[in-house]
């Protein structure tokens, strides 16, 4: 896969209060939403994106977060799995995946227990496409780990990659669980099977020579793995710059976009 260059961004959400910093000129904006599911508890996801520049070339991050803190008797269905986002009908930005990784210290979760030595690409299992439709919308860009009958496994962010299950993707595998140091004993049984990402995933996209200068008007979790399991509607705004931090240590924090994260990444 390809990747992007060097270049050094911090994101800080202390007490509530968001403050982003980075180099070039970019816009962030930080989507959230909490859902009552049909099993009774309570979904909670974000979803943060933020462009920046390197050299020539304009980059888009997409930060996917299961915030939940709802951990009890958990289904297979309360599995975050997806995330659709529209700009409008007076944009239509070109994005072109460039990787799917876990940020530093998320963990992937099989049989009960954390898998050791896990690599950090997971592009094979989460695949994107633009200008799907489901119901009523139209012109979505999406995100899944899912098929959801939109998938295909040339969608993948990694085609040369496959870590569970048929090429296309499928199922449960590397969908999104809350945090947790355990596993919870009042799970569904079928999930101790399946390979799963405890806290987050973060997607980067090139967008060229050209700046995105929009952030999406639509943003939308899905969870499961059929477009009739929880899908909910995601809200938020921009988060204005706060000057240049250039951070040179390669870092990266995914503890939902609550309480007290840092997050540093390098590109290489």
């Amino acid at each position: 896969m390809s990747s992007a260059c060097s270049i050094g961004r911090r994101i800080a959400v202390i007490a509530g209060a968001t403050v982003v910093a980075t180099l070039g000129h970019p816009i962030s904006g930080l989507f959230t939403g909490t859902y009552a599911a049909p099993s009774g508890n309570t979904l909670a996801a974000s979803a943060l994106f933020q462009t920046y520049q390197s050299g020539s070339t304009w980059y888009l991050d997409v930060l996917l977060t299961n915030t939940s803190t709802d951990v009890t008797n958990l289904v297979p269905a309360d599995t975050l799995t997806g995330l659709f986002f529209e700009f409008g009908s007076s944009v239509s930005p070109t994005l072109s995946p460039v990787q799917a990784v876990l940020p530093t210290g998320v963990k992937v979760w099989l049989d009960g227990s954390i898998v050791t030595n896990h690599g950090s690409n997971v592009g094979g299992e989460w695949a994107y496409k633009p200008g799907l439709s489901i119901g009523t919308l139209t012109g979505l860009h999406g995100i899944g780990s899912a098929g959801f009958g939109l998938f295909g496994p040339h969608d993948r962010f990694d085609t040369s990659q496959n870590l569970s299950g048929p090429d296309n993707p499928d199922g449960l595998q590397y969908g999104i669980i809350p945090t947790i140091s355990s596993w919870p004993g009042s799970w569904n049984p079928k999930m101790i099977k399946e390979e799963l990402i405890s806290n987050a995933v973060l997607f980067t996209f090139e967008t060229g020579s050209t700046e995105l200068t929009v952030l999406p008007t639509g943003v939308w979790a899905q969870y499961g793995t059929d477009l009739d399991e929880p899908r909910f509607r995601l809200t938020g705004d921009e988060i204005p710059p706060e000057g240049i931090v250039p951070e040179p240590a390669s870092f990266a924090l995914a503890a939902g976009a609550f309480g007290l994260a840092v997050w540093r990444r390098r590109r290489r």
